[in-house]
């Protein structure tokens, strides 16, 4: 795949198509090879930037790596999704490091040995935790300060170590929670008393923080947790109790997720049903001109019972053949 593979590494990173990409990777490395070469026809040999990024995916077949990170704004963009994402590639890529890019692709790059100057944003000033007028939104974050306090922010907020030293002065009242009761896509620390803060993160890349931690929380101590709530939990105060994310539920969705992705092409049905979904011929025909995402797709000639074996692996059940009427009968919404 352009520069990276000639290095032994293959990397693709879209603003939507990876999370496709990354949520079809529970089939294992061997249907990873068809991605590669799609990538290399489409010439690419430059990342994208951090703010373009929503997902991406690094196969490193010298040091068998393999790298993956998704936002909350993607397929795999919950605490849970990616819990089980972690745990089926583990299985579907035996003998491989599997490892989850907190930092985005940042992490890809220092794996790389590449310039992480190149993805990065150039306007990074401190933000406001709300742009606008809070709204009734779902909780996503959690702030704790000492073992005194605990705020729950909502979707609408700034992720809150981008705030800096303002930060505190901006939490609302209406905020403060005694107990977790949801499952966070990051957290942020503080102790006051030394000055030292810690974060982790599920699903929100941190897109180099440490590089730019002094400019916002300038005096303070950074330490990065990667994905361990645990370390906050142990901080904070009593009753706040990080919940794990709901593997089953995570299974779930990510089942689901093959199917609405992958269904319409299964090999031995792609024909009949791109037939269905798309009576024009001629619209057909645009759909497949490559290079595109369609037709890297087709040629990925994934089998029907490649499918049922990567449902067989998330669910633990045995599925009837998944054919393409049925990613239109699950809920989208889960």
């Amino acid at each position: 795949m352009s520069r990276c593979a000639t290095a032994g590494a293959a990397y693709y990173t879209a603003i939507s198509a990876a999370t496709r990409y990354s949520s079809s990777r529970s089939s294992g490395p061997q249907s990873s090879v068809v991605f590669s070469l799609w990538e290399r026809a489409f010439g690419e040999d430059d990342w994208v930037s951090d703010a373009q990024a929503h997902g991406g995916l690094l196969v490193d077949w010298d040091r068998r790596v393999l790298m993956v990170f998704s936002d909350q704004g993607s397929d795999l963009g919950s605490a849970s999704t990616r819990a089980a994402f972690l745990v089926t590639a583990v299985a579907a890529w035996p003998g491989w490091d599997v490892r989850w890019a907190f930092d985005g692709l940042g992490d890809m790059l220092t794996h790389l040995g590449e310039d992480v100057a190149a993805v990065r944003r150039t306007n990074r000033d401190p933000r406001p935790l709300y742009r606008d007028e809070p709204a009734d939104a779902a909780l996503q974050c959690l702030v704790t300060v000492g073992d005194t306090l605990a705020y729950a922010l909502g979707e609408d907020a700034a992720p809150p170590w981008e705030v800096g030293v303002g930060l505190i002065e901006q939490l609302r009242e209406s905020d403060r929670v005694t107990e977790c009761t949801f499952v966070p896509e990051g957290g942020l620390h503080l102790e006051p008393t030394t000055r030292t803060a810690g974060v982790w993160s599920a699903t929100i890349p941190l897109e180099g923080l440490a590089e730019r931690w002094n400019g916002l929380w300038p005096g303070w101590t950074l330490q990065i947790w990667d994905g361990l709530y645990a370390e906050q939990s142990a901080r904070s105060v009593e009753g706040i109790r990080i919940p794990a994310p709901d593997l089953d539920h995570g299974r779930e969705r990510l089942a689901r997720l093959v199917v609405q992705n992958l269904s319409l092409w299964v090999v031995e049905d792609q024909q009949a049903s791109l037939a269905q979904a798309y009576p024009s011929e001629a619209y057909r025909a645009m759909l497949l001109e490559e290079p595109c995402w369609h037709s890297i797709l087709a040629a990925t000639a994934i089998t029907r019972a490649e499918l049922s074996a990567t449902l067989r692996l998330l669910t633990g059940e045995e599925p009837e053949h998944p054919v393409w009427l049925r990613r239109y009968a699950v809920p989208r919404d889960i």
